[in-house]
């Protein structure tokens, strides 16, 4: 380990410039010659755009279907970061569908018709959300946790009027706006206003993406989400397109088989994913169960609990836990001794 670590007190990390490295995986992630990206929370902020899509997706159709008034602010990001720690939430799209959910089961239970006087009642969002973690996570531990709270009346009545693919439909069509038929594949019939997919802003700069490794994607954006989100940033053909991976292809994280495809393509020896949530961990783990080959998991806590997410990590054996990308990187080249070897992307 260089002479910049430093040892901490979460149990076999050391920390090298704010970075935490596990102390068994510092030779390892010394010789990788592959990254592969996450996206969201990675490379690109989604803060303003696929996250900025919450608030108003959920009050289109908790207006439009339950027929709710004071719809504004029924969700926030704090309760999107307790979705995706809870697993089984890499998607923003499966977020959305149990929020509304929720908000259906509350409805039918509590008989109230105020949008914020049900936020205001318990459960909340982050309630359900550990709950559905203890659960096993996903929208079928909500729907789990949903029916034992609320009981099998309530339940069903909420769940009768709770149509998944209408609200994950809201949610892309605030996403993507104008751009929806290019991103999905479909015009937009219920929101008229710009996408939000505008909103993309980078958490790096281009010139630090300019790397001395071998790089791909794999990410829950659709292919679509990925072109308007680099033409919007001014990265458009960053990465030829056999070296994404992304939703449209029908293997939704945590999965292993897109990184072994990705080692395969890019010709990797050893290498790391870089992801921000739980499932992007347990997708590098699920490779070694593939492959013989090295892939170490480096995580980034960018997101609105960094601490939740960082002990989450700790828990989870991430071999490199960073505040942001830049940062991360910035530990590679020290851990590399500063080298610049390494192969281009093919």
């Amino acid at each position: 380990m260089t002479p910049r670590a430093a040892a901490t007190q979460d149990t076999g990390y050391t920390s090298l410039g704010g970075v935490l490295v596990r102390a068994e995986s510092a030779d390892a992630l010394a010789r990788i010659d592959t990254l592969i990206f996450d996206m969201d929370g990675v490379i690109i902020d989604p803060t303003g755009s696929i996250e900025g899509a919450h608030p108003p997706a959920l009050g289109l159709w908790a207006e439009t279907v339950l027929g709710l008034t004071g719809v504004d602010g029924l969700i926030d990001a704090s309760d999107t970061a307790e979705f995706r720690l809870a697993g089984g939430f890499n998607d923003d799209w499966n977020i959305a569908a149990a929020a509304a959910l929720v908000y259906a089961v509350k409805k039918a239970r509590l008989g109230l018709t105020d949008g914020q006087a049900l936020r205001r009642m318990r459960p909340s969002l982050a309630d359900v959300a550990r709950g559905s973690a203890a659960r096993g996570g996903g929208v079928e531990g909500v729907e789990e946790w949903l029916r034992e709270w609320a009981g099998g009346g309530a339940f069903e009545a909420g769940a009768g009027v709770w149509d998944a693919d209408l609200v994950m439909q809201m949610f892309m069509e605030v996403v993507g706006g104008a751009d929806c038929l290019e991103m999905y594949g479909f015009v937009p019939k219920y929101w008229t206003g710009e996408g939000r997919i505008a909103n993309d802003r980078l958490l790096i700069a281009p010139e630090q993406l300019d790397l001395p490794f071998r790089i791909g994607v794999y990410t829950g954006r659709t292919l679509g989400e990925v072109h308007v989100g680099l033409r919007v940033l001014g990265m458009q053909g960053w990465l030829p397109d056999h070296l994404i991976i992304s939703a449209g292809e029908g293997m939704p994280k945590p999965d292993g088989r897109p990184l072994k495809m990705l080692a395969d393509r890019l010709t990797m020896v050893s290498g790391a994913f870089v992801g921000d949530n739980p499932d992007d961990l347990r997708s590098a783990h699920m490779f070694r169960e593939l492959d013989e080959r090295e892939m170490l998991a480096i995580q980034i806590c960018s997101g609105s609990a960094p601490e939740e997410a960082r002990s989450k990590f700790v828990e989870m054996g991430a071999d490199m836990i960073a505040p942001d990308t830049a940062s991360a990187l910035s530990a590679l080249g020290a851990l590399r001794g500063g080298g610049q070897d390494g192969a281009s992307n093919s």
